[in-house]
């Protein structure tokens, strides 16, 4: 208090406490410039996981919000995609070739991530032949598991079949994945290429 001491009325105590502690253009620069640099090398270790990554991300997102330097739905849902760790690759590829991440908010991805985190840590044993496999969640998986038909359902009253000639893998997610990129074909051709290079 030894700089304060010579004020005298609370107002110029605290518009110096406020200058010398945080509240001026440069800390909230500098604040606005680590937090950036949070987000651009934010990473997700298996040991995390989803739930503390995600909401680790959150608040590095809320903190940029309230600094009004929040990036737009698209760099935040590819950011988060880039950072999940190796076991998630197949699904973060699938979900980047099939576009539209511009229009879905961090939460709703959030969502369809949980939906398959059962597939991803391999604690589910779908994989024999003609059996029925009811839906995980709502959001991304309908199928009957054939070695030939997937099923997709972004909303529980709407469904489309799409028909793939690759080998039964096994997995059910592997056979979703490889539903999405044949759904684009020949426009996902590329797409569909390093998938088979991260198989």
């Amino acid at each position: 208090m030894a700089d304060f001491h010579h004020l005298d009325d609370a107002r110029e105590i605290w518009l110096a406490v406020k200058a010398r502690f945080g509240c001026n253009e440069e800390s909230k620069k500098m604040r606005k410039t680590i937090l950036k640099q949070e987000f651009s090398e934010f990473c997700v270790s298996e040991e995390e996981g989803l739930h503390k990554g995600y909401d680790r991300f959150q608040k590095i997102l809320s903190q940029l919000n309230k600094m009004q330097a929040k990036p737009d739905n698209d760099d935040v849902n590819l950011k988060f995609l880039r950072a999940l760790p190796l076991s998630w690759s197949q699904v973060a590829l699938t979900l980047k070739t099939r576009g539209g991440l511009e229009y879905l908010s961090f939460d709703d991805l959030y969502n369809k991530l949980r939906s398959l985190e059962i597939d991803v840590k391999g604690g589910s044993s779908y994989g024999s032949r003609g059996t029925t496999v009811a839906p995980t969640h709502f959001s991304f998986i309908g199928a009957a598991s054939t070695n030939t038909m997937m099923v997709y359902s972004d909303q529980p009253s709407h469904s489309s079949s799409i028909t793939y000639t690759s080998a039964h893998s096994g997995s059910i997610m592997e056979d979703v994945l490889r539903s999405f990129v044949a759904k684009n074909e020949p426009t996902q051709q590329l797409a569909y290429e390093d998938f088979e290079q991260v198989d």
